[in-house]
């Protein structure tokens, strides 16, 4: 797991958008929360920057 953190951490930085959409599927409850804090903000689009 540790040898995966820095390519995660540099893929967050050029691609959020994808990065979010491979966490959505891995860790979905905490996403769901996300999208659920930020739906106003975003539309129905799942990719609008804060």
């Amino acid at each position: 797991m540790n040898g995966h953190d820095p390519i995660i951490f540099l893929s967050v930085i050029r691609h959020p958008s994808s990065v979010i959409r491979v966490l959505a599927v891995k860790f979905p409850l905490t996403v769901k929360d996300e999208t659920t804090l930020g739906s106003e903000e975003t539309d129905t689009k799942g990719d609008a920057k804060v």
